[in-house]
């Protein structure tokens, strides 16, 4: 596939393979070798994935806001490359779902930091389904997930996707720095699935989203998102 083009705030770097890429950012962003802005990318002909590097002026609490920063900016860009009639949907805390099937997830990794303190690093990574596995169950066998191939959107370019959700991860990060978090959680909760808003089914029913991302379940308890945090080990 060709390199993607992306805005003028990120710079990409090539992966050879999906499979790794976030611990690839972190361990990269550990050593300081990447840097706020840097996209480490991968794509082969069955899933995309991306690792975007920040270094968060906020404290951990509101970092985890980016989990829902990064579906809605999925969700956009996807959206803009797709059918109309395909519905484009999210489960908490990171679950990316087309047409009611798994499709991806968007998962958050922060260095350790001290109480009230902003994390040195936050990774924002991202992954979703182009088509099923060569070893994976045939289509319409594993009705819990899908790929753009299942659904009839075979013809989805990887370098298209990559370039519209980047446009759109910078476009969100920009609202987020100047209207906080609302927005976000407005857009996020209009895309919520109908049928599976928590991505483990069984628990409470799904009331709300606190103002940094947390499920606010109908039976009075209130899920953090999950983060997960990275022992800083000094160099």
């Amino acid at each position: 596939m060709p390199n993607p083009s992306f805005p003028p705030l990120i710079t990409g770097f090539e992966q050879p393979t999906p499979q790794g890429l976030a611990r690839a950012a972190i361990d990269g962003a550990t050593c300081k070798r990447f840097g706020a802005g840097d996209l480490l990318w991968a794509a082969d002909p069955y899933q995309i994935a991306l690792s975007l590097v920040l270094e968060p002026q906020v404290e951990a609490e509101r970092c985890a806001e980016m989990l829902a920063l990064g579906a809605v900016a999925f969700g956009d860009a996807s959206g803009a490359l797709i059918p109309a009639e395909l519905a484009v949907t999210y489960s908490w805390p990171g679950q990316l779902r087309l047409n009611g099937a798994a499709l991806g997830q968007v998962q958050l990794s922060m260095a350790e930091s001290p109480a009230h303190t902003p994390p040195d690093w936050l990774i924002l990574s991202l992954n979703a389904r182009l088509r099923p596995a060569p070893n994976g169950p045939e289509p319409g066998h594993m009705a819990a997930q899908t790929s753009f191939w299942d659904e009839g959107c075979g013809s989805i370019a990887p370098c298209a996707l990559l370039e519209s959700l980047t446009k759109h991860l910078v476009n969100w990060l920009h609202r987020w720095e100047d209207q906080g978090f609302d927005p976000i959680s407005r857009h996020w909760w209009a895309r919520l699935d109908p049928a599976q808003p928590l991505s483990q089914p069984g628990q409470s029913r799904l009331q709300g989203l606190g103002p940094h991302g947390q499920a606010r379940l109908c039976d009075g308890r209130e899920l953090s998102p999950p983060l997960q945090i990275i022992e800083q080990v000094p160099q």
